[in-house]
């Protein structure tokens, strides 16, 4: 009888494995989906349907000044600082979501503590991921060694611990943090993917305050410090700060100009080419000098990213095809530099980054899917770090 009973108990839980490897019923509930590697806002948001960053900080707030702004630079898709009134933040954000931009909440981090409670960050946190008109944060102001009279560490920790929590209840929320290398404590949260996205602050200029630029060899070192935690792919430098004005501390100091920022960007390049793209920190005066600011970031985007992309087709499915069971995914990927070679795959359905691989063949199990349209991403890596991708729309039976 016992027997029985055990092969009754096995029969019963291989059915259910059976039904969960998507071989059985279609799931109901979109929770259910296939697991992905990662999950990204949307799928024709960056880093998917343009797989390098091109970001900015400090600016315009209007949704008629962005749309001024992006017509300067047509390839950002990248904002780190949506402010302004609650009217003017969802204006922008709709605006960024139509034009394929990620734009990101400003918030505060842990520099100007308010709360001397973990209770209170986790709320603070909690509060911006259960906001329905928010895609994401940038998390500002990261700097323990600034808060050693509030705290310190604690602090820190609080902050820590409510960014976990707002990822954990609302994993499609994207966290982005602005980070200067301070601490240690920020790599749990990088290694178990409660950040999206670090951005290391790398101004060699500060109008400020002179004493706190630094130079790329520095910001190399807490790029290098990020790659022993798993997460150079996932991190990019802040240049800055592209500007006229003078330095308040140091007069005598002269902006850096396009040719610097230009050499700047070799230099990452050359050193950590693994990061996906670039952001500045702009700060003008007139709007003359900021549509000159922005148009240069744009060209040097388009020389140092976009150019050297290998170029990328999906050969199967076509596209508006209509699929269903195992649909084979196939792709053809070729450089453009002569030396390189295309080293990996990232394969994308919807918002979900599904698979990587070293050849260009993916099996997709539609089964896994709810009917209708999905976008299928598929980006080309060669062993430059040049990123291509391109995008096809098919529906599943």
């Amino acid at each position: 009888m016992k027997t029985l009973q055990n092969l009754l108990v096995c029969a019963i839980i291989l059915s259910v494995t059976i039904i969960c490897e998507g071989k059985g019923l279609r799931p109901e509930n979109p929770k259910t989906l296939a697991r992905p590697i990662a999950v990204y806002p949307s799928a024709k948001l960056p880093p998917i349907s343009q797989p390098m960053f091109f970001g900015f900080y400090n600016m315009p707030c209007t949704r008629k000044k962005q749309e001024m702004v992006h017509k300067w630079i047509p390839h950002w898709n990248l904002l780190t600082n949506v402010r302004g009134s609650r009217k003017q933040s969802i204006e922008t954000i709709e605006y960024c979501l139509k034009h394929g931009i990620l734009p990101l909440n400003w918030i505060q981090g842990p520099m100007r503590p308010k709360w001397n409670r973990q209770s209170d960050w986790i709320y603070y946190y909690l509060s911006a991921a259960r906001n329905k008109n928010l895609i994401g944060i940038g998390v500002d102001e990261w700097q323990p060694n600034g808060v050693a009279a509030y705290g310190g560490t604690k602090i820190v920790n609080f902050a820590a611990e409510g960014l976990k929590w707002a990822k954990q209840e609302h994993p499609n929320f994207y966290q982005m943090v602005f980070w200067r290398g301070e601490d240690n404590i920020i790599s749990k949260l990088v290694k178990h993917r409660y950040i999206d996205l670090l951005i290391v602050e790398g101004y060699s200029y500060v109008w400020m305050r002179d004493d706190w630029s630094i130079q790329p060899p520095g910001t190399l070192k807490r790029v290098e410090l990020a790659r022993k935690w798993g997460a150079i792919e996932r991190m990019i430098v802040m240049l800055g700060q592209l500007t006229n004005v003078k330095c308040k501390t140091n007069p005598k100091l002269k902006p850096p100009g396009g040719k610097e920022f230009e050499q700047q960007i070799q230099y990452f390049r050359k050193h950590a080419p693994e990061m996906p793209g670039i952001s500045f920190y702009i700060a003008a005066n007139t709007f003359k000098e900021l549509k000159e600011k922005f148009q240069a970031c744009d060209r040097l985007f388009v020389k140092y990213y976009l150019k050297p992309a290998p170029t990328v087709k999906i050969l199967n499915p076509a596209p508006k095809a209509i699929v269903s069971g195992l649909c084979k995914i196939s792709a053809a990927a070729k450089p453009k530099q002569a030396d390189a070679k295309i080293i990996k795959y990232l394969w994308f359905v919807d918002n979900r980054l599904m698979a990587k691989t070293k050849g260009p063949q993916w099996i997709w199990n539609t089964r896994l899917e709810l009917p209708g349209e999905h976008i299928i991403t598929v980006q080309a890596v060669d062993s430059s770090y040049n990123r291509g991708a391109v995008q096809c729309t098919v529906t599943v039976k």
